[in-house]
């Protein structure tokens, strides 16, 4: 005789076969039930959802985060955290696989590119795309991973690796696993000394991108691009940003080097291509 949970699990299934559209904790309930055979799963699916402030957030929980949770076991960590691996990895392909790469078009695809990249990095991590002089992009690296608060890398390392591919121009993006995505003053450095070093071998790097729980910023724009699930894109100044989120300025403080390094290095009239328009920043 079939248990009530079975018939929640079978009704759940067929719902999601049919297209219809589930809310985010029923979607991941039914995840769970392929871990967790045996269980009302419902009530740990809420759980998880209000431990870690929704649905993106469970899955950037680290194994140990969710495992902390009485009901997540290795198996059910295991399984939320290949699903982020497969987001991941399938996003990275989207661009970069097949005879047609896709392209680039703005800094709003740029950012959400960069947070894909920064999914599984619980260390800050140093990315690199490369782009070619259509803007479509050739090839991610991973370049250096560092600590909690930094990461570093020498520009000669990021010349090999886009002039391995050929390319253009370039980004860097890295991520601060706080979630507090200012920039420290050495971070606005780097992203000025790269810009100089490629430029001498004609590469640009259009920008260097710091991402975090759903939230990027771009030393281009000196702005910070605001994620919302579905809903539009968000763009913020750096203080607003601290301000909405609880970020103590006491955190990263800046010597006077921020909009420097902004006007001088990535000036807001730079003609550079990017979906053949110099205004989609």
């Amino acid at each position: 005789m079939k248990s009530v949970h079975e018939g929640h699990r079978a009704r759940l299934r067929r719902a999601f076969l049919s297209g219809a559209e589930l809310e985010d904790h029923e979607l991941l309930e039914l995840l769970l039930t392929y871990a967790i055979p045996r269980a009302d799963v419902n009530p740990l699916a809420h759980h998880l959802l209000d431990r870690f402030g929704g649905l993106e957030k469970v899955f950037q929980a680290s194994p140990e985060e969710l495992k902390e949770l009485a009901g997540v076991g290795e198996s059910a960590a295991v399984l939320i955290k290949t699903v982020q691996a497969l987001q991941k990895r399938l996003l990275v392909r989207y661009y970069t696989a097949g005879s047609r790469r896709r392209v680039l078009f703005s800094l709003e695809e740029a950012c959400a590119f960069a947070l894909a990249l920064s999914l599984e990095d619980h260390y800050e991590t140093l990315h690199l795309i490369c782009l070619d002089s259509k803007g479509q992009v050739l090839r991610t690296k991973t370049l250096a991973v560092g600590g909690v608060n930094y990461v570093s890398v020498e520009p000669r390392h990021v010349a090999q690796e886009a002039l391995l591919c050929n390319a253009r121009y370039v980004l860097l993006c890295h991520n601060h696993p706080s979630g507090d995505v200012r920039p420290s003053d050495a971070d606005l450095q780097v992203g000025v000394q790269m810009k100089k070093s490629l430029e001498g071998i004609g590469i640009q790097l259009l920008d260097q991108l710091v991402a975090g729980q759903g939230a990027v910023y771009s030393q281009s724009r000196d702005k910070v691009l605001c994620f919302h699930g579905e809903a539009p894109c968000e763009t913020l100044l750096p203080e607003e940003f601290a301000r909405r989120y609880g970020f103590e300025r006491s955190e990263r403080e800046y010597d006077g080097f921020q909009h420097q390094a902004a006007e001088d290095c990535f000036p807001a009239d730079d003609p550079f291509f990017w979906g053949g328009s110099s205004d989609l920043y």
